[in-house]
């Protein structure tokens, strides 16, 4: 077995336990166990071992992130470039709102040595704004298409949720999901929807789902690999 890193803590519990998260692996063994129990403990959680750390190592967001013109951002899926440009009246974006290209540019009404935390302020109210629109349009089209509608909606900048549907027919959406391409978007959307009318997931809760959108299979393949924390912290 290859040389596993792992933080070990003695305790009085009764069995050796593995946790993994951003910190790496840590395992709680009793005061009386021995590295050799320890070490075929490893050898048999190898493989749930290496998946989980691995699957970590993908939800870690990129660190050396850096707020600086000219960097890249994801919207609607694609990677739009920051620039700011001294004596704008208001943001411009070379591209189609509803229908961006790699490339395209955001150009923030700033000087053009703003600083980092300037860039993070403008963009976040760009993205924000642009999640209002966007969110409202898409609403829009399944109450008209699936007759269906939260009494209301607001944003969220919930961490670890996507969205979520309250007992008294509101939604939340999280505004970070701008980043990603549409049909994530309408994935989740079409999720908090359906469970207006099944606060659960059962056999009707995915088949509601699958009324609002029938081709949600995809998506929510494609979502499940993907993780808020990979996002760019605005």
């Amino acid at each position: 077995m290859d040389k596993l890193t792992y933080t070990l803590q003695r305790s009085n519990r009764k069995s050796i336990g593995f946790t993994i998260n951003s910190e790496g692996l840590k395992i709680t063994a009793p005061y009386w166990v021995s590295q050799e129990l320890i070490d075929k403990a490893i050898l048999s959680k190898k493989s749930w071992i290496e998946g989980k750390l691995q699957h970590w190592q993908h939800q870690q967001p990129a660190r050396s992130f850096q707020w600086q013109p000219g960097m890249g951002l994801p919207y609607l899926g694609k990677t739009i470039i920051i620039q700011p440009e001294p004596g704008l009246i208001a943001c411009r974006f070379s591209g189609h709102y509803d229908a961006p290209q790699n490339n395209d540019t955001l150009y923030l009404n700033l000087p053009a040595n703003a600083a980092p935390e300037a860039l993070k302020k403008a963009c976040n109210q760009w993205f924000q704004g642009r999640a209002l629109a966007w969110f409202d349009a898409r609403l829009r089209h399944f109450h008209q298409t699936k007759a269906v509608k939260p009494s209301r909606y607001r944003l969220s900048g919930a961490q670890t949720r996507w969205g979520s549907c309250s007992s008294d027919g509101s939604i939340r959406l999280n505004w970070r999901l701008i980043h990603l391409a549409p049909e994530l978007i309408d994935y989740v959307i079409a999720h908090e929807l359906a469970h207006l009318k099944e606060m659960n997931h059962s056999p009707r809760f995915w088949a509601e789902v699958k009324r609002i959108l029938p081709e949600f299979e995809a998506a929510k393949n494609v979502l499940r690999q993907q993780s808020l924390h990979t996002l760019p912290i605005i």
